[in-house]
């Protein structure tokens, strides 16, 4: 035999090695298609050489120590997914990039870019101004921003002091008005 040869009662049978087949009793001859033979053992893929095979993985793929395995490669904790400008989220065998609240992700898939909250519909009664990330309201003046950050309340400057007014003041919605007392002009 030119391989294996198995005793049996009275005779002998040969075998071959994996990659080889019997072309006689005793002969054996090399396939060449190693990997047709032994499909089964890569997880992934399959490369034939010389009488012999050697497994690969498919990109974001790395092969286990068994050789046949093959095991996700986190792209986030290498330096692969340091093109994210905000978030790295590895997926199986890849990864994607996302974006912190308020912000939306532009064409190129890695860059990140403020949301105009002003130009959606918010809550801000009078005013918006738009922040990196965020928003916040404001009012016109004549008015202050209620504790709710969002309504706008009606200052009555007559009553505060911040008229200037020498003699009368009359409020209006957001101003006021100076008058004055009969037998004066303004």
């Amino acid at each position: 035999c030119d391989h294996t040869c198995i005793n049996t009662d009275g005779s002998f049978i040969c075998s071959c090695d994996p990659g080889f087949h019997l072309i006689s009793e005793t002969r054996c001859e090399g396939r060449g298609n190693v990997c047709f033979d032994f499909c089964c053992y890569c997880e992934q893929n399959c490369v034939n050489t010389y009488l012999s095979y050697h497994c690969t993985c498919n990109d974001g793929y790395t092969l286990g120590t068994d050789g046949h395995s093959c095991n996700d490669i986190d792209e986030c904790s290498t330096g692969e997914g340091s093109v994210c400008h905000h978030v790295c989220i590895n997926i199986v065998g890849n990864f994607s990039c996302g974006c912190n609240e308020g912000f939306y992700l532009t064409d190129d898939v890695v860059s990140c870019e403020d949301v105009n909250e002003c130009d959606l519909p918010n809550n801000c009664t009078q005013l918006c101004l738009n922040t990196d990330g965020s928003f916040n309201c404001s009012c016109k003046d004549g008015f202050t921003l209620a504790a709710d950050q969002q309504d706008c309340e009606h200052i009555d400057e007559c009553l505060t002091g911040d008229s200037h007014c020498d003699q009368l003041c009359n409020n209006t919605m957001g101003a006021y008005e100076c008058y004055c007392e009969d037998g004066y002009e303004l």
